[in-house]
């Protein structure tokens, strides 16, 4: 079980009473991938604080709606439940400012720092941003009181020109809750586990005659249809025995060849080079 400390309960308490400063939070607890609980609390940040952790220490992550609700809403708020509009709000994760690469060993950091570049550049003109430790959540309060509609003419704008998730644009949107504990869904274990996959895959190598189609995939420069023609000719070759008999690989161009070959190991090949992350054509210094 996670532990809250007193210092992000206060924090929590001060973000809902002075930050938000509603008479009525409408708060959503989400279990990834599975349930998704919702209450109001209307003059009561105490019981909405214990009701927050209660669940997040379950396991729920824990939402706010971005803007106020109509009275009496006692499910996640949808369009006709918000009662105005109190902030244009940005939603910046590291795969809306930078392309996933899943052969870039680097991807995560580059795409990580692109995000914080992003909330300090817009440090000084937005109310407040919430670093979720991924991904960003600004805000900008709507003091032209503009309504719902323009509101999300304005939220569209501002992915368009400065970068976020473009299905994250609605009024009725809600986010993370400061100050409380962030359980990852399936998706994005999944992901975190092909991350390391690369990871380990383009550190180590990978024994071209005994993976799989898919863990070849994960080799810089294979594409899952270029690994399941690797797999076709060993199996048509028996197994292979040098690196050169990858370059007949159906598919496998020289720049694809260039870019996965050191990644290859071929225990019993013709030479020890083939079991090394030396490239084809470097053998002759190795030798």
């Amino acid at each position: 079980m996670n532990t809250i400390s007193k210092l992000e309960k206060n924090n929590l308490k001060s973000f809902l009473r002075d930050v938000l400063n509603r008479n009525e939070l409408l708060l959503s607890a989400i279990k990834p991938d599975s349930i998704i609980k919702t209450r109001s609390f209307v003059n009561d940040v105490d019981s909405a604080i214990d009701w927050v952790y209660s669940f997040n220490e379950k396991g729920y992550n824990i939402y706010f709606s971005v803007n106020p609700t109509k009275n009496g809403v006692k499910k996640k708020a949808s369009k006709k439940d918000i009662l105005k509009s109190d902030y244009y709000h940005l939603d910046v994760d590291p795969s809306d400012v930078l392309s996933i690469d899943k052969h870039d060993l680097e991807w995560y950091t580059k795409a990580r720092k692109k995000v914080l570049e992003v909330a300090d550049s817009l440090k000084d003109k937005a109310d407040f941003i919430i670093d979720s430790g991924n991904g960003i959540g600004v805000y900008f309060r709507n003091d032209r009181e503009l309504n719902l509609e323009d509101t999300e003419k304005v939220n569209k704008y501002l992915v368009e020109n400065i970068g976020g998730d473009k299905s994250a644009t609605d009024v009725s949107r809600i986010m993370r809750l400061p100050f409380t504990f962030n359980y990852p869904n399936q998706k994005k274990l999944e992901k975190k586990l092909i991350d390391t996959t690369v990871s380990i895959v383009n550190k180590v190598g990978v024994d071209i005659n005994s993976a799989s189609y898919k863990l070849l995939s994960y080799v810089s420069g294979i594409s899952e249809k270029i690994a399941k023609n690797i797999v076709e000719l060993k199996n048509e070759l028996g197994s292979f025995h040098s690196k050169e008999q990858i370059k007949k690989v159906k598919g496998l161009g020289a720049k694809g060849y260039e870019q996965s070959v050191g990644f290859f190991r071929i225990k019993d090949g013709k030479s020890f080079v083939d079991n090394s992350g030396i490239q084809t054509e470097n053998y002759k210094v190795a030798l």
